[in-house]
């Protein structure tokens, strides 16, 4: 398997993980199960660490267990139905965040780098 259809898979599986598991508890489960395995396949570790948290982010503004939009909706005073609705732009931006992170390792490892955090 190659690793970008390896990081696509993770991808999906994550987004929908992030349906109906909470954020950290995702963070705690799948890492170390994980990380070995696209190490491995010659992914940085810095940027596999990217990858699963703007996929938890996601998570946290999807519906059913979105938390995110339950506090927009009790913030704001609005219906979560209305909030759902509004936040689709934000959710699309945020899929294409997600696979430049996940496809362009510069963007997620720049900044490491100059700062010597990385080889």
């Amino acid at each position: 398997m190659q690793p970008w259809m390896l990081l696509l898979c993770l991808n999906i599986f994550f987004l929908i993980n992030g349906l109906w598991i909470g954020d950290s508890v995702q963070l705690l489960l799948f890492a170390p199960l994980f990380t070995p395995i696209v190490a491995a396949m010659g992914v940085d570790p810095v940027q596999f660490g990217v990858i699963m948290v703007v996929n938890v982010m996601i998570g946290l503004m999807t519906p059913p267990y979105g938390l995110g939009l339950y506090l927009g909706s009790a913030i704001s005073g609005q219906p979560l139905a209305a909030i759902v609705r509004k936040s689709f732009p934000f959710l699309v931006s945020n899929i294409v965040v997600l696979l430049i992170v996940t496809y362009i390792p510069a963007v997620s490892l720049t900044l490491p780098r100059l700062l010597g955090f990385l080889d």
